[in-house]
């Protein structure tokens, strides 16, 4: 747990488990928070790296940045020991990781949520505050949707003492606005973190008071309204089980009541825009992250911020293939500290079958340059095309890095539709078809795009994959 989040809270609770992976660095933030105990109110301070010092919890923070596999196993730990308690997420992306959670407890709904917009939303009232002249606890207005770059700054309801602003300034926060509030104020919000994190390096102190009102307000139930990431399915219109930032009451039990606000027609467009960008993030959490340690996208257009990715406009077409390539190689081998036993690589458009991938891999050493991939012999000699996905040892990513280098064998300008067997002809690896090994998982498209895609008889004798022999 983040030591920011962890001092306000001590003002708060009568005692307080922290859980980490890292046992000497645990056992060095309890001791610096229990020698400061003399000077805060009572609290008891426990560390451990076992989940059942949790045992009874009432309320469960997690702020922690693990790699996805060992991140899963934080939620079903806490639920096992704390089955009514309530779980806040504040790890970003905290939209997403707060689904993701919600989905692996079991929990209801309610008792799961994410310190969402809360900060935002306290951000904006400040910078309101500094516009106007006034105290930022008399200045009144909301940040909703993503914690992010696509949130929305509620202009319609900003108001001081009652008095709405747009009433005196209808074209507040709109493109016609002359004085610019949305540029100076609701874009000075977003790039807030960004900000300080260039100038200090992380942020912390606002986060950790930000959690410590929130949780203040759980333990005493007081009942205030927060802006927090929650379930918004059936509000302003989103038939999804998304969850985004929208203001809500909260108490002892967790989310008793969504506010739902008078939003005007930007705003309602906005928040949906906001919602199809969370939306894709969380199918990509919810299959891919799931199965993998880590994932990352190599892409030529712009992606959501909640998606791992690495944005390269200048590589767009498939006349630079090789150059993309060569760049996600090389990025793997020297852009990653983190060293893993195997490597998939699979286009945008390809339907691959990842459930238990990892029991077939355990056959196989990922000390030797394996290659797995999918064989077409029309195409090329030795059956390896671009097939849309393979499987590498490490060894074998290091040997196709090194071979990717290479101009007389991977030129900068061609379509790269070769490049497994350009490098499997080069090496020598340890080639396996995954048509034989993995009961055809790799396909080049969905199963079910070849009764549009390959509609002539060469073309079905030639596909990536056989011919589906079920009814639809």
């Amino acid at each position: 747990m983040k030591r920011t989040v962890l001092k306000p809270l001590i003002n708060v609770a009568n005692e307080i488990c922290l859980v980490d992976v890292v046992a000497d660095k645990l056992k060095g933030e309890m001791m610096d928070l229990q020698h400061g105990l003399a000077f805060t109110r009572h609290c008891t301070v426990k560390a451990d790296t076992d989940y059942s010092i949790t045992a009874g919890s009432k309320i469960c923070v997690i702020t922690a940045g693990a790699r996805q596999r060992e991140g899963e196993s934080i939620v079903p730990e806490l639920v096992k020991y704390s089955p009514d308690t309530l779980i806040m997420v504040v790890s970003n992306p905290v939209d997403v990781l707060t689904y993701v959670t919600w989905k692996l407890s079991g929990l209801p709904k309610e008792r799961v949520f994410g310190s969402g917009t809360n900060l935002d939303s306290a951000r904006f009232r400040f910078l309101l505050s500094e516009k106007l002249n006034i105290a930022p606890s008399s200045c009144h207005g909301w940040i909703i949707g993503e914690h992010g770059d696509s949130s929305v700054a509620v202009w319609s309801g900003v108001n001081v003492a009652g008095v709405t602003l747009s009433d005196v300034k209808p074209d507040i926060g709109d493109k016609t606005d002359n004085e610019h509030w949305e540029q100076e104020i609701h874009k000075k919000v977003v790039d807030s973190a960004y900000e300080i994190i260039k100038l200090k390096g992380y942020t912390s102190w606002a986060i950790g008071l930000s959690v410590a009102k929130i949780v203040q307000g759980i333990m005493s139930n007081s009942r205030n309204v927060y802006a927090l990431s929650t379930n918004v399915k059936n509000f302003h219109g989103i038939e999804d089980e998304v969850y985004l930032s929208l203001p809500v009451v909260l108490g002892a039990n967790g989310v008793t009541h969504v506010v739902k606000q008078n939003l005007n027609q930007l705003e309602i467009s906005q928040l949906h825009n906001s919602c199809k960008a969370l939306l894709e993030a969380q199918t990509i959490y919810e299959t891919w992250a799931r199965r993998c340690d880590r994932f990352i996208f190599f892409t030529d257009s712009p992606m959501a911020p909640h998606i791992p990715h690495k944005y390269w406009p200048e590589l767009h077409s498939r006349d630079h293939s090789w150059e993309k390539i060569r760049r996600i190689f090389n990025y793997v081998i020297e852009g990653i500290e983190e060293k893993f036993d195997w490597y998939l690589r699979a286009d945008d458009d390809a339907y691959i079958i990842l459930e238990n991938l990892r029991r077939f891999l355990a056959n196989h050493s990922p000390d030797k340059p394996h290659f797995m991939g999918y064989r077409w012999n029309f195409y090329m000699p030795h059956g390896f095309v671009d097939g849309g996905a393979y499987v590498l040892s490490r060894p074998a990513v290091e040997a196709f890095n090194q071979i990717m280098k290479k101009p007389e064998l991977c030129p900068d300008h061609h379509r790269a539709e070769e490049d497994q067997e350009v490098c499997t002809t080069s090496c020598s690896f340890d080639t396996i078809s995954s048509q034989s090994i993995f009961f055809h998982r790799f396909h080049h498209f969905h199963p079910t795009e070849q009764l549009i895609m390959y509609k002539d008889l060469f073309a079905r004798k030639f596909a990536y994959y056989i011919p589906m022999k079920v009814r639809l």
